[in-house]
This record gives C-alpha cells, structure tokens and sequence, in this order.
C-alpha cells in the first residue's frame, strides 16, 4: 500500500494523469465536424499547454528537491558546527569552521568572509576567511556604515542582501584609504556577494558574507539560505560564550582572573610528571595578605576585593610567575620554574617596596598592601607538591610572626 501511495502521490502520476486527458480531448474533438486542419491546430494548442503544465509541475518539484537539500545541508552543518563546541579552543577556530560551511551550503559562493563588530567602534573585524589572505584581512577594519547590509538596506542591519557588482559599491561607498588597503588584497577579484546579519539577543554581533568571481550570480533563494543560516549561526555563537564563561569560571578565581585552587592543581600535577629532579628545578611560593581582614573591617568587602585584585594584578605584572592561583581566601600561590629561591627571594622583595611605595588607593586613603610568603625548592626540599607546599606554609608563618613581632598590631 505505501508504494502505491508513493505512487499516486508522485510527479509521475500527474504526468500519466495529464497525457491520458489529452488523448481524452483529442478523441472528443475528432467527433464533431469540424475540418481536419482545424483539429490540428487545436490539438497542438492543447497538448502545448499541457507540456506547459507538466514543465511547470516539473520545476515546481525541482525547487522544492533544491531547497530540501539545501534546508538538510543547513541542518547538518548546524548539527556539525554544534558537535565541535567542545572542541574547539579558540573562537577563532569556531568562526573559520562557520565560514568554511557557509561558502559549502552557498551554491555559487567561491569564497566568503565573516566579520565581527566591536560594539565600542563600531568597526568590523575580520575573524575568518576561506578564499582569502587572513594575515591582509586583519588590518582592514570596516566601519559599520560602509557595509554591505547598512548601504544596500538603508541602515536596516537585520535583513541580508545581494551585492551584484561589488567593485562599483566599494568606489562609491568606502573611504579611499579602506579602498585602496582592499585594492592590495584579494578582495579585488570579488564581483558579486550575498551579506547576512549575525544578531545575538537582538544585537548586531557580525555579518557573513560569501562571494563570487562573477557578476551577477547570486539568486533570492540564495539570499535566503545564508540568511536562515547566518541566524542559526548566532545560536551557535551564544552557546560557545556560554560554554567558555562556564570554563573560565571552573579555571579561573573570578575575582582576580588568576587560576582558581582546584586548576592550579591540575595545571600544576600534569606539568610536574615531566619533570626530572636530575635535570629540573623551580620554585614554589606560597603568600598570605597579612591586612585584609582588618580592610574587610574597617572600609568593607568592597575595598578587600580592590586589595586582592591588586595584589594578584602587580605581582603578575611585576614577577611574571610561570603559573600563579588563588589559593584560599587570602592566600595565593605561584610557581617560577628554573629559578632558585634567592632569585625568587629578590623578586618579592622589589614588589614589597612597589606596594610600600604605591599603595592601594581608595578615595583619600592610601591603604597598604602587606603580605608574607614562603618559599620551597624543587627538587631540593621535596618532588612531592603536598610537601613542598606544608614546606612553603610553614616558612610563611615562620616569615609573617617575625613580621608581626616587628610591627606589633598592624596585621
């Protein structure tokens, strides 16, 4: 029964259907009497218009079997693109493989290009490209008002459109240093290209365009097609900043941008087994911020937070550790591999008088930033990280109680 269904259903049947009801009027017609010429000319009337019919039926069904195809090549590509989310460890590679399937779903797109809009510019960057030189691309920003979409749609960035002769819009829209800049790339080979809106919650976030060496080449089912993707794209995107914000937040101590405890450690153990005591040697500090809680107390959590910050911002900028975390409350860590501890040692002891000097500033006050710290050596004191970090502890408190017996209260 299904195949008879089929059968009935389909393109065939309304071919058989059409011819047996020319043969139906032809047979009619020869009844009357009516001259042999008029009935030749008659029937050659009516079986051109049924060929119409058929032709017509038959493009009907071509469409409609091109835009399934296209509609499952999107589908794929979506499904393809979503697959490699986890993957993917830099945006820029989710933004290259988005432009390599969108010139593959494009029937007549040669090569194509993908934009990102800084929303502070307002100039669009070029993050990826297929057809195209990367490395020219990157120093080319385009303002918003010199795109494709903005021109062609009167300011309305939401809806793509078709450029048939790109050399005549870039003469008469884009400032003549951009101009010459694309002149020098291989943006001059571009004649025809299809621009489509990339939008995020609402927002214009980039644009794809895909291109053609030849004018003229681009259709409204075309037009669609990019378009439809080119949305499906920005659900692509939201779902990869979803994923690297989830990331960043299980690495890094969202306070202070440093690793958080539990990634240091992982970091950290995986570095260590490549390690050889004959051959490696780092060193380890483990720091204590011997004022914060009396900040906390006096000025609020506010001001503590600015302490913290800026203790973990200097001590980056100033002694450029190999790995560096927040290890507790008030507690940090780092490690500065082939380096001893005097060396180390020396460091610390620059940024303690960076912080003498240039404390933390909160309107009238001058807060300082004190902090002790101990130091343990690899291979020398241990190749174990518990021991060589009790190591480092107990040198902490060792260094903050001389401190404390020096300075009386302050702490």
């Amino acid at each position: 029964m299904k195949k008879l269904g089929d059968y009935f259903n389909g393109n065939k049947f309304m071919d058989i259907l059409l011819e047996c009801t020319a043969v139906y009027v032809l047979l009619t017609l020869f009844e009357y009497n009516t001259s042999n010429f008029s009935k030749i000319i008659f029937s050659m009337i009516i079986i051109g218009i049924l060929n119409t019919i058929i032709n017509n039926k038959n493009n009907k069904f071509e469409k409609e079997k091109r835009h399934q195809e296209n509609s499952k090549k999107i589908l794929e590509s979506i499904i393809e693109l979503n697959d490699t989310l986890l993957k993917v460890e830099k945006t820029e590679e989710l933004f290259q493989l988005i432009m390599e399937s969108a010139v593959g779903i494009i029937e007549n797109a040669q090569m194509g290009s993908l934009m990102i809009l800084d929303q502070k510019t307002q100039k669009l960057e070029y993050k990826a490209a297929v057809g195209f030189e990367m490395s020219t691309l990157k120093q080319i920003n385009l303002k918003l008002e010199d795109t494709f979409l903005w021109r062609s749609n009167n300011g309305n960035i939401t809806n793509a459109c078709i450029v048939n002769d790109v050399e005549v819009f870039n003469q008469v829209v884009i400032d003549k240093k951009t101009f010459n800049k694309m002149k020098d790339t291989d943006f001059h080979s571009t004649m025809s290209a299809i621009s489509a809106p990339i939008i995020i919650n609402e927002v214009l976030y980039g644009m794809i365009n895909v291109d053609n060496t030849s004018l003229e080449v681009f259709n409204e089912s075309d037009l669609l097609l990019l378009e439809f993707f080119a949305s499906q794209v920005g659900a692509v995107i939201q779902r990869h900043q979803l994923l690297e914000k989830m990331l960043f937040l299980s690495q890094y101590d969202s306070l202070t941008n440093v690793y958080n405890r539990s990634y240091f450690e992982e970091v950290f153990l995986k570095t260590c087994k490549k390690l050889t005591p004959e051959r490696d040697h780092f060193s380890l500090v483990l720091f204590d911020l011997d004022n914060l809680k009396t900040t906390n107390d006096t000025y609020g959590h506010y001001v503590g937070d600015l302490l913290l910050k800026e203790f973990a911002d200097r001590l980056e900028r100033t002694c450029s550790p190999d790995l560096f975390a927040r290890y507790g409350g008030d507690e940090f860590i780092a490690v500065f591999f082939n380096k001893d501890e005097g060396t180390v040692g020396a460091k610390l002891q620059d940024i303690i008088k960076s912080f003498a000097n240039s404390p933390l500033k909160y309107k009238e006050h001058h807060l300082p930033v004190k902090f002790s710290y101990g130091i343990s050596s690899y291979p020398k004191n241990s190749t174990d990280l518990k021991k060589l970090i009790s190591k480092a502890d107990k040198r902490m408190y060792v260094s903050k109680n001389n401190r404390k017996s020096k300075e009386g209260s302050s702490f």
